[in-house]
């Protein structure tokens, strides 16, 4: 289950206002949306034609620029910037994907304020996955690459949201450069991971069920390398070899039975977990786990402390 996205109250931010309205939240299922997924996958909202002509009145669309809003939520005192991805709504509405109004605490038929701003091209972000699950990804940066077009804009202290493989990820951001709040559109930004929350807990998870793993299959060699030392004849007259215990007589234990007590003696100090010293890192101990549902503990690992690489978007 995804946790909540909601955002926390913000003052106002005054960067580049340029156009301000009182507009009325739309329900997005009442209307036709092309790409629903993509809509719904990235952070752009619709508007009314109105607006649009308005906005062209005004000389604030500029050949070649994108456009950004910054949508203010009174009540809540929550704030979000955003792209727009076509202006095909009703007048005086405006739609957004269901994570913004999440985030805004917002529903069909409540105020908020838009605003039309301008912001400088963004060079660093830096975010952090609000779950272990984006660590299954298995190429997380390709993932972004292709995921960031569908926002135009961020701002530090907001969270995104978006679908990979039928599973939903939150990330957050936790710091943006140059700004407070950047634009994505026609730049060359560095993006550098943070930890995911849990990753913690769930790297010692995963050394208990390594360790766990490994004592399980020590423990099946060793009673194999035990070999069978007894049995029965099928016609049941009687017993066709002896067992360990009644093979020698009290007292006189025979050389077979002492050979085999080393030999087990020898194997049960084997999978004591105490003499497993050889471990150097956390990276090293898990390198040859056998992966399961398709998770790549090496590369988890090794992702633990994430670099961020300059993306054309």
């Amino acid at each position: 289950m995804i946790s909540s996205i909601k955002g926390q109250p913000s003052h106002r931010i005054q960067m580049g206002l340029q156009f301000v309205e009182i507009y009325t939240v739309g329900d997005p299922r009442t209307i036709h949306i092309p790409n629903r997924e993509t809509f719904e996958n990235g952070g752009k909202i619709i508007l009314g034609h109105d607006i649009l002509q308005r906005l062209l009145d005004k000389n604030i669309i500029e050949e070649g620029k994108g456009m950004h809003f910054r949508i203010h939520s009174p009540a809540h005192k929550i704030v979000i910037h955003c792209g727009v991805l076509d202006f095909s709504g009703a007048n005086t509405l405006l739609y957004a994907p269901s994570w913004i109004m999440e985030y805004c605490n917002i529903r069909p038929g409540d105020s908020v304020v838009i605003a039309s701003i301008n912001l400088e091209p963004g060079t660093f972000m830096k975010i952090q996955p609000q779950s272990t699950k984006f660590l299954e990804i298995d190429d997380p940066e390709a993932v972004l690459t292709n995921l960031l077009p569908n926002f135009s804009c961020i701002m530090r202290g907001q969270y995104l949201r978006f679908e990979h493989a039928g599973v939903k990820y939150d990330i957050k951001i936790l710091d943006t450069k140059p700004d407070v709040a950047v634009s994505l559109l026609n730049t060359n930004i560095t993006v550098e991971f943070a930890e995911p929350v849990g990753y913690t807990e769930y790297l010692e998870e995963q050394k208990k069920k390594y360790m766990e793993k490994k004592r399980l299959e020590e423990a099946k060699k060793a009673d194999e390398a035990m070999g069978f030392v007894g049995g029965r004849r099928l016609d049941g007259r009687g017993k066709a070899i002896a067992s360990l215990t009644e093979a020698t007589q009290p007292g006189k234990p025979s050389a077979e039975k002492s050979a085999m007590r080393v030999d087990l003696t020898q194997k049960l100090s084997d999978i004591k977990p105490n003499t497993i010293k050889s471990v150097k890192s956390d990276l090293d101990m898990l390198a040859n786990m056998e992966e399961e549902s398709h998770f790549n503990v090496k590369k988890a690992l090794e992702s633990k402390k994430f670099k961020g690489k300059g993306r054309a978007l």
